[in-house]
């Protein structure tokens, strides 16, 4: 039990050092850009938020869904390679 409380706390500390940000974008600015991408590339609601993050900060995106690889390409956004 105290290797798991140890390797707990670790992972914490490792999260606390990772560079997150809070989002500031409005909830109905967000709302409104993930139902239009869930509406034009039938993504579900999950995929369409990851594809209208890396949209927003022009950042690429991992992906091994078939529509979300196809919606990132018609997007513009850069897929990684994994």
């Amino acid at each position: 039990m105290v290797v798991r409380s140890r390797q707990r706390d670790a992972f914490l500390d490792s999260l606390a050092d990772l560079p997150i940000e809070i989002e500031d974008a409005t909830r109905t600015r967000l709302f409104t850009s993930v139902v239009a991408l869930v509406g034009r590339h039938k993504l579900t609601a999950y995929d369409a938020s990851y594809l209208e993050l890396a949209i927003r900060h022009k950042l690429p995106i991992a992906a091994f869904d078939n529509a979300l690889t196809r919606a990132a390409r018609e997007a513009g956004v850069t897929l990684v390679q994994i």
